[in-house]
């Protein structure tokens, strides 16, 4: 026994099969109506089944046999947008939908930091500040950019393209009343500060969204530790855009000072020496002040010290710190914030 769909594509499906198949639907609460409803859609979104325009809802704008190229070579049958929002979900963190005030971008170098973002995004809804993540991301060609330039070639192209493609954050920010996008990379933000700094979008550092003092009034926090802190820096930052001025709007001294607000914390500042450069500087004033715990700010600092710190170091994020300082308050009775 067989059946014809719409599309005038012959299936060969046995009797059984399809009384199996009609019995798992009333399971599933489907009907007649909304399956109508989802197949307008489909073809809406996806094109019909075995046209030219139909696409694959993993990878749109593959065919099969392209789709098993893709696999052979990157092992996933998922792009990167569906992949960075199933690694939002496994951090169990608020994904709010429709307007918002702020708007994040986690960026390239966030998806290797994802335990960083996850104590940040905590953070933010223990403070009540209100964010949702971009629905679709683009990068900003930062690395493209590099080898271009390290090539001795014009960057005119790149960053033309990198205006072009991200102008969809701005588009996506307009749509859902968000004031300001926060970009928890910073290359990320030293490029979009100066491509989009004449936009009304505030393009900021992601920890931007923690410096202003009304954050934390009413607000107690308290932690009986001593840290070192190397906040970060903003790596390779005359590549990104051209005029030096730009980095300047990073306020890395500014996101320094959060841990002087915390009770209790001593912190201990390290003299600065880029991770990217050598990490043993960094781990000999550690231990030659005894300290067990590294503070940064910086996620590619974050994620370089967290893979190679010595067993007797542990590496926080500047989020992390005030995530536990503001639950230890809580905890001891001392927050006056009603929560």
């Amino acid at each position: 026994m067989g059946f014809t769909n719409e599309d005038d594509v012959s299936v060969k499906v046995s009797a059984p099969e399809i009384d199996r198949a009609r019995k798992l639907r009333e399971i599933a609460g489907y009907d007649e109506e909304s399956d109508r409803k989802y197949r307008e859609w489909a073809r809406k979104k996806l094109g019909s089944p075995g046209s030219e325009k139909y696409q694959y809802p993993l990878i749109r704008g593959l065919s099969v046999d392209e789709h098993i190229d893709y696999v052979r070579q990157h092992g996933t049958m998922l792009d990167t947008n569906t992949m960075r929002k199933s690694l939002l979900g496994g951090i169990e963190v608020k994904r709010k939908k429709g307007p918002v005030q702020n708007l994040i971008k986690v960026g390239c170098t966030g998806l290797g930091v994802i335990l960083m973002l996850r104590y940040y995004c905590l953070l933010l809804e223990k403070l009540g500040i209100d964010y949702g993540f971009l629905e679709e991301e683009y990068c900003c060609l930062s690395i493209p950019l590099y080898m271009r330039l390290s090539q001795g070639e014009d960057r005119s192209i790149v960053d033309e393209a990198s205006r072009e493609i991200q102008l969809a954050h701005i588009d996506e920010a307009h749509a859902r009343g968000a004031r300001s996008l926060a970009y928890f990379c910073q290359w990320c933000t030293i490029k979009n500060k100066w491509l989009f700094g004449d936009t009304d979008v505030n393009q900021l550092y992601y920890l931007d969204l923690l410096t202003d003092p009304k954050v934390w009034e009413g607000r107690s926090l308290r932690l009986d530790q001593t840290v070192g802190c190397y906040v970060g820096t903003t790596h390779r930052c005359g590549i990104y855009e051209p005029t030096g001025e730009v980095q300047k709007q990073v306020e890395w001294p500014e996101y320094r000072k959060l841990l002087d607000r915390v009770d209790g914390l001593k912190t201990v500042d390290i003299p600065f020496t880029c991770c990217q450069v050598s990490l043993e500087p960094i781990w000999k004033f550690a231990r030659k002040n005894q300290l067990r715990t590294i503070v940064v700010g910086c996620n590619t600092c974050y994620g370089n010290m967290s893979r190679n710190a010595p067993p007797d170091l542990e590496i926080k994020s500047i989020s992390q710190v005030l995530l536990e300082a503001l639950n230890s308050a809580t905890t001891n009775g001392t927050s006056t914030d009603a929560q």
